[in-house]
């Protein structure tokens, strides 16, 4: 691998980054100063630069969309970024949340981890949401969570406790809980072509 660019802006350290999931030279970077900038690695200088009223710690871009990006703050909100009109939105407000990702399969479909253990899916094309959340008792803070690579509804979730459950997210059903893991879980990932 060949070292194509290096783009400098922010003054601070970056938080997170996300490369476009339809336009492969198109990624944004977030940086603890606040500032959001969406890059075309063709190009020298940003596309948009947006500053947000939190500290960014996720970027994920809609599916649906491929201008618009979403944004986690530390300070609870989940923002909604336009590329085409340069403007920061507030799409929903938590106490904290923690992880978002979007489906792979049913586009339109974001989960949002919350630290109090609930999950808020979102269809963002119709504007509805349902929570869902384990019926195994309250369950500690979201760490991670992935949607099924083939599927609409299965959602894994890893919990703070260092266990896991298996959801069908459209009826919110836990389907299979996982043992406690000793080391504890920091992040999951579905094995590619192994679905389910």
């Amino acid at each position: 691998m060949k070292l194509a660019r290096i783009i400098t802006m922010h003054e601070n350290t970056i938080s997170s980054m996300a490369w476009s999931p339809i336009m492969p030279e198109v990624f944004a970077s977030a940086s603890v100063d606040r500032n959001i900038f969406v890059w075309n690695v063709n190009e020298q200088a940003p596309l948009i630069n947006v500053s947000v009223p939190g500290l960014p710690f996720q970027l994920c871009w809609s599916r649906l969309d491929p201008n618009i990006l979403y944004v986690l703050l530390d300070t609870g909100e989940l923002m909604s970024i336009s590329v085409n009109s340069r403007k920061a939105e507030r799409f929903e407000s938590f106490d904290k949340a923690m992880r978002l990702r979007f489906n792979n399969v049913t586009v339109s479909k974001l989960a949002v981890g919350l630290s109090d253990g609930r999950i808020v899916i979102y269809n963002t094309s119709a504007k509805k949401k349902t929570t869902i959340s384990s019926k195994t008792g309250d369950k500690p803070s979201v760490v991670d969570l992935q949607w099924d690579i083939a599927s609409p509804n299965y959602l894994l979730v890893a919990w703070e406790d260092g266990t896991m459950s298996l959801f069908d997210a459209e009826n919110g059903n836990e389907m299979q809980n996982f043992d406690r893991q000793g080391g504890g879980i920091s992040a999951i990932a579905w094995i590619p072509g192994n679905p389910g």
